[in-house]
Parts: structure tokens; sequence; C-alpha cells
């Protein structure tokens, strides 16, 4: 006897149980010893099934319109809704992020037929959560989305977020009274400084207090930046400069101060110590530069140079330094002060002595 043995493919049909083969358009019997088709699709079902049910990820089946076709036990789970009552529900009835936009990312959805995000939802006894979702066009009229409660994650974000800027007002604060105290200090200073009659020791007063000053509108800008760790420099030097020419407004009223700095905002060691040095070296040139209502300009620039490295340069068309001023060894504090800065920063400094002087400093990249 010739048998023949079915074969699962598209040509085959299935009637009263048994297959027949399409030749020649006539049918021929077969003895049908087993139909793997049937058992290799029941198989596979199976599987799927299985995975399905596993997950630790919500899945859900939902159709165009969002109806829920089908949903695993995590879904359930993370819903907080029965399977029986699940499936038929619409999407829109569980998401709390209805609304023009939620409905324009949908209808882009369908164009591209893959989507990923987060929505909102509400449990039935009340608890608000979030789920994380990827979904993906897996035939027509048929859409698979994997699910993940990330409620957890985003308190935790809310939680470090309120404890970040529960600690940014606490270091505005602290700065404000660092500043606060500061000038207090330089007050005290000033009003020390009028009971000396002697006109040089006065003046020693009168330094020390606006390096106070130059060090309490650091804290005055910190405290008043969006950002705690950093300031920006170019705000600093038009403070520090409004403060030093109502300082000198006597010996520099025909003075003119210019800057131009294009550098990134630096951290707080960093603006301390420039503030001071610039402190400095602005007033070894108001109150040395020019005589007494002598006009002149004083030119303040930055910028990074090719390596990256920031140059800044103090320079004023002045009467310039004693020929026999040897300013990397000189005993006055002031210069004394400028180096120890340059130093502190790993910074260098150039100074050109004619015409009037030139100070240039430069801060090489890996401390910039």
């Amino acid at each position: 006897m010739n048998r023949r043995l079915a074969i699962c493919l598209p040509s085959l049909r299935r009637r009263r149980g048994a297959y027949h083969g399409a030749r020649n358009g006539a049918t021929h019997p077969t003895e049908v010893i087993e139909a793997p088709c049937d058992q290799g699709l029941s198989e596979s079902e199976e599987r799927y099934r299985r995975l399905f049910e596993a997950s630790p990820d919500a899945i859900v089946l939902t159709d165009d319109r969002g109806v829920y076709l089908d949903v695993n036990t995590a879904a359930v789970q993370l819903f907080g809704v029965p399977r029986t009552q699940l499936i038929g529900m619409s999407a829109d009835q569980l998401r709390e992020d209805r609304g023009a936009e939620s409905a324009e990312r949908y209808r882009r959805y369908l164009e591209v037929g893959r989507d990923t995000g987060e929505f909102p939802f509400r449990r039935p006894d009340g608890t608000r959560c979030v789920a994380q979702y990827t979904v993906v066009r897996v035939g027509p009229n048929l859409h698979q989305s994997v699910l993940r409660d990330i409620t957890a994650v985003r308190e935790d974000e809310v939680r470090l977020r309120n404890s970040l800027n529960e600690k940014e007002v606490l270091l505005k604060e602290i700065h404000h009274r660092v500043k606060n105290n500061l000038q207090v200090i330089a007050s005290m200073l000033r009003l020390q400084s009028d009971r000396i009659d002697d006109p040089q020791a006065r003046e020693l007063f009168l330094e020390s207090q606006r390096r106070v000053r130059a060090m309490a509108l650091i804290h005055e800008r910190l405290y008043q930046a969006p950002d705690l760790a950093r300031i920006d420099l170019a705000a600093y030097v038009r403070a520090l400069v409004a403060d030093l020419l109502r300082a000198y407004r006597v010996i520099a009223r025909n003075v003119v101060v210019c800057s131009e700095i294009d550098v990134p905002a630096i951290d707080v060691d960093q603006a301390m110590a420039l503030g001071l040095l610039l402190n400095e070296l602005l007033t070894n040139s108001l109150r040395h530069a020019f005589l007494p209502g002598q006009p002149g300009t004083i030119t303040i620039t930055g910028f990074r140079d090719a390596s990256r490295a920031i140059i800044l340069t103090v320079a004023d068309n002045g009467a310039g330094l004693p020929a026999d001023l040897e300013p990397g060894i000189s005993s006055t504090m002031g210069l004394q002060i400028i180096h120890a800065l340059a130093t502190q920063i790993g910074g260098t400094l150039r100074w050109q002595h004619s015409p009037g002087t030139t100070v240039t400093l430069l801060i090489p990249e890996s401390t910039a």
C-alpha cells in the first residue's frame, strides 16, 4: 500500500479531521499518522502563554481603540483590577494623562508603530501610581505593551529633589549669613579707621576693609545665583569694579574701567582667589597709576585660549610701575598677596611695565 505523509503547508486544508493534499485540481486522501502542524501550533501557544504569565512585567494586548484584549497576571497586580474586569476596559479608563498632548502622541504612535514613555494611573483603592511602558504594533488592530511599575522610583526622585532643594536653601542662607558677617567686619574696620589719625595706618585699615568686601561680594553672588557651586565671573567683576570705584571716587572720578569677560562660570575656590587677586590689581591701578583727577582707562579681559586655559588681563594706561620694582620679589603686601593667590590656583603671572602696566594671569586647563 502506498502511504503519503501529510505536511503542514499553506496549500493544505483540513477537512473532517484529516488532511487532503491538493494536486492538479484533484484531492487525494492521505493516511495521517499525526498532525504535526496542530501539535506545533499548540505547543507554541502553550510556550507563549507560559512566558506571558510568567513575565514579572505587566503585558497587555490592546486593539486600535486601546481596549484590553488580554492581560497577564502581572498586569492584574499592577492595576489592581481583576482580569475579568480588566479585559474589555479601555486604557483611557485607567490612565490619568488624557488630553490633547496624549492624543497627539498616540496618533504619532499609530503612524510609527512603536513608543516608549510613562503614564500615571490610579488603582481602585485610590493609590496613584506611575507605569513605564514600551508599546509595539504586533499585527493589524493589535498592539502589545510591556509595563513596569516605577512609582517607587518617581517617589524617590521627588524626595531627593525636595532634599536637594532644602540643602540649596540652607546653602543660600549660609552664604547670605557669611556675606552679612563679612560686611559687619568691613564696617568695623571702617569705623576703626575713622579713629586713626595716622593716614598711613588708616589706609591699611581701609585696604583690609576692601579685601573683606571683595570676599563678601563672592558670597553675595553665590546666594543670588541658581548654581551654588559656581559663580559668574563677568557679573562678579562688574560688581567688584563698581564697589572699588565708589571707594576711590575722589582720586578715580575720571578713570574709566572696561571689562570684557568671556569665561564660563568658575568654582567657589577659584572665585574667591580670583576675586581677591583682581581686587589687589584694580586697587593698585586706581591708587598708583593715575594722579588725582587724571583721566585714565583700566581694561579687564578674560577668555579661554586654544589650550582651554583661562587668561585674565588687567591693563591700565597710567604711569606704570617704577623701573626698579620687581613684582615677583617685592616686599609690599599687595604684591605678595597677588603672587600667593596666583600660586594657590595654579596660575602664572606676567608683568609688562610700559606703556602703563599690564598684568596677565594664565590658569592652565588642569586647574581652570
